[in-house]
């Protein structure tokens, strides 16, 4: 068992090593960091199916009809078949994406049939794993990056974007937010280093400047008090200040900080960063979103395949920058809807039905920290591209979705 436990191990940080890209171009970075891991990513998770089913206290295939698996399956056999009949000049890019989510799902099967041999261990053995990989790699970027940048560049000017692996600002920040939220609630050191991996954490998302890292942690902390305030005459006072930062959140903030995160005129907050109003106009047409809705309406059922659309949409200014956009895009009604409206609408509202349920109730393990996941995923999730692809919202959305359906019932 010791043996499978460590081939456990190392399918997780196979996991981890694909969400990022080393190298465009070099083939020999690409053959060790991409090729050769995707194999021993299928194989493990085949061997890891095999032995775990056979000593599983539940042997059942259910897992293959949960709407996780359906509905990305669904998405790739249909988003395969549109790219190609549309003759997108990408092929090999979404051939290679797809299989990306696929060598994903199959993990998944793995992970749930392991996770049924000892929930809780394999829970924590999964996340610290997870953990201790995002902060090796985040050290060697912010090393590379003083390389650079002086500390108060990197703090008040520069936004930290990595290039060896490629991991673009707002990546960076949900990183930071997982490093925070799990430090906080799995204690995985003593006080003082704790702090220091927090503080590490923090500095992390005002390096990135990310205003989804910001509105992550505060509706977190924001929706956990109004579910301890339920019921309450103050609930009205935590309602209307949820509302409130969530529509205009830079009223909490100086103005320094203000300019430190890219919100230094009330246009550009009302823009959605270029969402919901063009860059030189308030259009909506103009925004990503109105030209991804545009896109969408010009191959409705089908879509046009997974692809990089930062250079299809009209003014070739923005990505889609939305999941349920970019599904659609992809595979159309038929195979990217359900993805969209179950993984973005109906699981989530599950998940939050079943934290107000339980979060009171100490024997479950990590109930907080995987609402904390759950919450990176879904807001990651409306302002970028998302679990569209295979990356780190993904893996969350894969661990939540499995912690959900080993807990739910107690």
């Amino acid at each position: 068992m010791k043996l499978y436990l460590r081939i456990f191990d190392i399918s997780v940080f196979l996991s981890i090593l694909l969400c990022f890209n080393f190298s465009n171009n070099d083939f020999e970075i690409q053959l060790y960091t991409k090729f050769i891991p995707i194999i021993l990513f299928f194989l493990f998770s085949f061997l890891l199916i095999v032995k775990f089913y056979k000593i599983s206290r539940l042997k059942s295939t259910k897992i293959f009809l949960s709407p996780l698996f359906i509905s990305y399956l669904i998405f790739i056999v249909v988003n395969l078949f549109s790219g190609n009949l549309k003759g997108v000049n990408e092929t090999g890019w979404l051939l290679w994406k797809n299989i990306e989510i696929f060598a994903g799902l199959v993990w998944f099967l793995a992970l749930n049939y392991v996770i049924n041999y000892n929930p809780e261990m394999i829970f924590k053995r999964l996340l610290y794993i997870i953990y201790l990989c995002l902060i090796i790699l985040t050290l060697f970027v912010i090393y590379n990056q003083f390389n650079m940048y002086s500390l108060t560049e990197i703090l008040f000017t520069s936004r930290v974007e990595s290039e060896f692996p490629k991991i673009n600002p707002i990546t960076l920040s949900i990183i930071g937010v997982f490093i925070f939220f799990t430090t906080i609630y799995l204690k995985p050191f003593n006080n003082i280093i704790n702090y220091l991996i927090i503080s590490f954490a923090l500095f992390l998302i005002l390096a990135a400047k990310s205003r989804t890292a910001v509105l992550i942690i505060v509706n977190f902390y924001l929706i956990n008090l109004l579910i301890a305030n339920r019921g309450r005459f103050n609930l009205f006072f935590v309602f209307l200040a949820f509302l409130v930062f969530d529509l205009n959140f830079t009223n909490f903030f100086s103005s320094n900080l203000l300019e430190i995160l890219r919100l230094d005129s009330e246009a550009e907050v009302w823009r959605f960063g270029g969402r919901i109003g063009g860059y030189q106009s308030d259009r909506f047409i103009e925004s990503s979103w109105g030209e991804s809705i545009a896109m969408i309406s010009e191959n409705i059922f089908f879509g046009i395949g997974n692809i990089n659309t930062h250079f299809q949409l009209a003014t070739k200014l923005y990505s889609v920058d939305n999941f349920v956009l970019q599904n659609l895009i992809a595979a159309g009604v038929v195979g990217g809807s359900l993805l969209s409206t179950w993984a973005f609408i109906i699981f989530p509202l599950q998940f939050l039905t079943f934290y107000t349920r339980k979060i009171k109730k100490i024997n479950i393990p990590f109930l907080s920290l995987i609402f904390s996941f759950l919450l990176i995923f879904w807001i990651k999730s409306f302002t970028t591209n998302g679990a569209s692809y295979y990356g780190l919202e993904f893996l969350l959305l894969v661990i939540v979705y499995l912690y959900f359906i080993k807990y739910e019932h107690l």
